[in-house]
């Protein structure tokens, strides 16, 4: 697959965290991927955890899933960045929840970096069976983000505390900022291997 041809959505809704927003954008569009944002917010201009504000390329009015699940347009990848305000207004969009779970069905990549896999992804359903990271401490509040079932939810889901980047299958995930560009390598090796995930670190001089 042609590096263009490979579409990676970001989710950003208002109180998104900035660092993991805009270094794995950074790094993504550099890797040569097709790289867009959608805003969770009243209008598209999104504002950050830090005031940092991002015009999205669409507005979440603008979002047809069923079609895109329909004719096999879904992307290639959804990344959500943390961000505890952002990613908890996330988890209230049912288009977000939509977006996802058809994305989880077809084995599409999902990448979640600090709160997010926490916050947004366990109430899915979609840490169940899974390895992962997430910002320190989170994964104790599995019960308060994922529900009177959570249990169901994220049965044999299993954190891990040392490590920056863990992926299973599907999905990819990450502990917080400093680990941004982690995170962006671990999604350029996914879909275009670990050579041009080490060129683009080396020209970004990490």
């Amino acid at each position: 697959m042609n590096k263009k041809d490979v579409h990676i959505v970001i989710l950003l809704a208002d109180g998104f965290e900035e660092i993991e927003t805009v270094v794995p954008y950074d790094l993504l569009v550099r890797a040569g991927f097709t790289v867009k944002t959608i805003a969770f917010s009243e209008d598209s201009l999104v504002s950050g955890s830090r005031g940092l504000k991002i015009q999205a390329d669409k507005h979440k009015t603008e979002l047809d899933i069923d079609t895109a699940i329909k004719e096999g347009k879904l992307p290639h990848a959804v990344l959500l960045p943390g961000g505890l305000m952002g990613t908890e207004n996330l988890a209230k969009e049912v288009a977000v929840s939509k977006l996802l779970d058809a994305m989880h069905k077809e084995d599409r990549l999902i990448a979640a970096i600090c709160a997010a896999p926490v916050v947004v992804l366990s109430p899915l359903g979609i840490l169940k069976n899974k390895r992962y990271t997430a910002y320190p401490g989170m994964e104790k509040k599995i019960a308060q983000y994922a529900g009177i079932d959570f249990q169901k939810k994220t049965e044999n889901a299993l954190y891990i505390a040392d490590e920056a980047l863990v992926q299973d299958g599907n999905l990819l995930t990450s502990n917080g900022p400093g680990s941004a560009s982690v995170f962006a390598f671990g999604i350029i090796e996914h879909f275009a291997g670990k050579e041009l995930a080490e060129s683009i670190a080396k020209e970004s001089i990490f």
